[in-house]
């Protein structure tokens, strides 16, 4: 099974250095509308990464 790009510590460093998901997203290298959007949020909160903080972003209309 390949490794995740995705480790514990990139995650917690796109998360800490970000005010919404989207930025975390795009520091991670990941299109802000990508399906693996809600990937990546489960896999920050599954392991204890702090999210607390995102802002929450109203979708454009």
């Amino acid at each position: 099974m390949p490794i995740s790009p995705y480790t514990r510590e990139r995650l917690t460093e796109a998360a800490a250095s970000s005010r919404t998901l989207t930025e975390a997203l795009e520091k991670l290298g990941v299109a802000p509308k990508s399906p693996t959007r809600r990937y990546l949020h489960d896999r920050m909160r599954k392991p204890g990464v702090d999210v607390s903080h995102f802002e929450r972003v109203e979708a454009l209309k």
